[in-house]
């Protein structure tokens, strides 16, 4: 039997602030994998964040898409990260910041990715695609979204990427499986599901 992949979700989203750089260093000190999250910004820039908006995790306010790559990119990431719930913040302050896509891809362009589109969006599925293809990882991901959108521009534009089912599909494919009705085998999707309520 293969021995699964450990991923780490949005880095080492416990012991450093969710998806940034110094996030994902520490998880793969331990694991073979992560994931993160891709928005575009107002100028084009894909860059790596969970939230539509910016309060929880930074000191900006407003959804993050409305802002350009220079705003986002002065923002502090780390001012909200508590991990001890003492009110310490061990992170603020100390230069972490929104990392573009393009900066994961240069440093670890060697390892497996999971990258969740967080946005509705067309043009970033294929702006995704690109710098992937550029920076030689195809082999070594896997693309999605809970949009069914991004899930069709998927598979007719990237057949061949492995990609993450749409929450549509989850829920069509499960409806299927109670009622016995079998489908082609999709060896390129996959389902991504939590094993409790988030």
């Amino acid at each position: 039997m293969p021995t699964p992949l450990i991923i780490g979700h949005r880095g080492a989203a416990k012991h450093c602030p969710e998806n940034t750089m110094v996030s994902f260093e520490r998880a793969f000190q331990s694991v073979q994998a992560v994931e993160f999250d891709l928005w575009l910004s107002r100028d084009n820039v894909p860059f790596i964040f969970h939230d539509a908006k910016l309060e929880r995790t930074t000191n900006g306010s407003g959804y993050a898409i409305s802002k350009t790559w220079k705003e986002l990119q002065v923002l502090d990431a780390g001012v909200g990260f508590d991990p001890k719930q003492d009110k310490t913040f061990p992170f603020r302050g100390q230069g972490v910041k929104i990392p573009r896509f393009e900066e994961l891809l240069e440093k670890y362009a060697g390892k497996y990715l999971c990258v969740e589109i967080k946005q509705n969006s067309v043009e970033l599925v294929h702006e995704t695609l690109r710098l992937l293809a550029h920076s030689k990882c195809l082999e070594r991901c896997v693309v999605g979204s809970k949009h069914h959108k991004v899930w069709e521009t998927m598979k007719k534009f990237h057949p061949d990427i492995p990609r993450f089912l749409s929450r549509r599909e989850i829920i069509l494919n499960f409806l299927d499986f109670t009622r016995g009705v079998s489908q082609p085998a999709d060896p390129f999707a996959v389902a991504s599901l939590p094993v409790q309520k988030q």
